[in-house]
């Protein structure tokens, strides 16, 4: 990379061209005498000039190749960093100049050694957390403040648990933070805020200085450790994920129906009147036992919940094989069942159960399947699904044509001795990854279960 003298930044996030990552990269580029300024389409970058890009999702490589088209953007102009860049920089980097392989909280905007560089593997960096205010200024104004990242739970779907170990903030810098904000507003930014050391401690500050915390993530396993901190909370959003506990056993989720009971009386105890959940269909071995089980548990929850108003918020999203997790080789659901969405409707009780949304659309799947594992042979492929509306609607095309240009299934099992295109870029722990995912093709085997997706499941034409 020749010598840059400033950079601009750019990011896909919502209505802003900021996100909290990248900012916190700006800031220590500031710290190292570099200029560096939000863009806009009124810019034009030189050759001494970069331009800085934000790239969490996947799916964010079709925004970036319309916005290249729009703009008029060469792609040696763009360094491109987020999880989409650590785990399979194949897929990004025909579309820009240089991926950034981890956390780039400390980048120097010189140092080179986190560039993903084909044939020299690079392990994922992981940096201490920056005191950081950042204040989103998309709809409401608001300030975040990151009081841990990582995860100390490994989901065996969840790229975000096996890329990223666990690190929290101290308190004291975290009260530095939320002394340095403008908002009321505050979101408390953790992928379990309740597993912080000293989240209580927190939480007391926030109230003392008249601060009302956002944050809802948290998870199963922290409320059942720690009930008693549900009082300093009044929404929740959890993770349950599997419809019946074999599958969220299967996924290392394991939680059972009772401790779901638990959690619903520990909610009537506290007079909450809602939660939201997140919740996967499709995975590997998934079957109409598994929707008759979450039927099941929805009845438990009814009866736990009577006389208590209560709604439950259901975020649901298909199954989708992350890079670098265990279940990278699994297949992946395509079609939504009908079947299911029959089962979660076809019964009455008084608790609201509120669906947001019930399905993935076809054409989303297939758009991030298609970036999940391509490589850089499917570079055409991912630029016509940007700029051919048309394209994303043809399902059985496209994975025909990844399969003859990849050489292995696009949303298909795939074989455990498949070389991905990340295995060229980035040093992780694949054999054990490996060993894992075996045991779980063991279990769904053994419980006579079908290993490559839902039966309901078919290709689009």
């Amino acid at each position: 990379m020749n010598q840059c003298k400033s950079f601009y930044s750019h990011s896909f996030s919502g209505d802003s061209n900021m996100c909290f990552g990248l900012e916190i990269v700006k800031s220590s580029l500031r710290q190292h005498g570099f200029s560096v300024e939000n863009w806009n389409d009124t810019f034009k970058i030189k050759e001494d000039e970069k331009l800085l890009l934000s790239l969490y999702w996947g799916e964010q490589i079709y925004d970036l190749i319309k916005w290249r088209k729009e703009y008029n953007i060469k792609r040696e102009s763009i360094i491109a960093g987020g999880i989409v860049c650590s785990t399979n920089p194949a897929s990004v980097l025909p579309f820009v100049d240089r991926c950034y392989i981890g956390d780039a909280d400390d980048w120097n905007g010189v140092d080179e050694t986190q560039f993903a560089e084909k044939g020299i593997l690079k392990s994922i960096k992981n940096c201490c957390l920056t005191p950081m205010a950042y204040e989103d200024l998309q709809k409401n104004r608001r300030s975040f403040c990151e009081i841990s990242r990582g995860c100390k739970n490994k989901c065996f779907f969840c790229q975000y648990s096996w890329l990223k170990p666990y690190r929290e903030l101290d308190y004291v810098d975290i009260v530095e933070v939320i002394k340095r904000s403008s908002t009321k507003s505050m979101r408390i930014y953790s992928a379990d805020k309740m597993a912080h050391s000293q989240y209580a401690e927190i939480k007391s500050y926030l109230k003392g200085v008249g601060k009302n915390d956002t944050g809802v993530d948290v998870t199963m396993k922290s409320i059942l450790k720690n009930p008693e901190l549900l009082r300093l909370n009044r929404r929740l959003r959890l993770g349950v994920e599997g419809m019946s506990e074999y599958l969220r056993t299967l996924i290392n989720k394991p939680i059972s129906d009772n401790q779901i009971i638990e959690l619903c009386e520990n909610l009537k105890r506290y007079e909450f009147k809602a939660m939201d959940w997140y919740m996967i269909y499709g995975l590997p071995g998934e079957n109409e036992s598994d929707w008759q089980a979450f039927k099941n548990l929805l009845i438990k929850m009814d009866k736990c919940f009577k006389g208590h108003p209560f709604l439950l918020a259901i975020h649901w999203n298909a199954f989708s094989a992350k890079p670098m997790t265990p279940l990278q080789w699994a297949g992946c659901a395509i079609d939504y069942p009908i079947e299911l969405g029959k089962t979660l409707r076809d019964f009455r009780i008084d608790m609201r159960v509120y669906h947001k949304p019930m399905m993935t659309g076809n054409s989303l799947l297939i758009r991030r399947g298609l970036v999940n594992r391509a490589g850089e042979k499917s570079a055409k492929l991912i630029y016509n699904m940007a700029v051919k509306s048309n394209l994303k609607n043809n399902a059985q095309f496209i994975q025909d044509e990844f399969r003859k240009v990849e050489g292995f299934e696009m949303m298909g099992l795939v074989a455990d001795d498949n070389q991905f295109p990340w295995d060229s870029y980035v040093d992780y722990d694949k054999d054990k990854l490996l060993k894992i995912w075996q045991k779980v093709k063991e279990n769904l085997i053994s419980s006579g279960r079908n290993i490559e997706h839902i039966k309901a499941v078919k290709l689009n034409g």
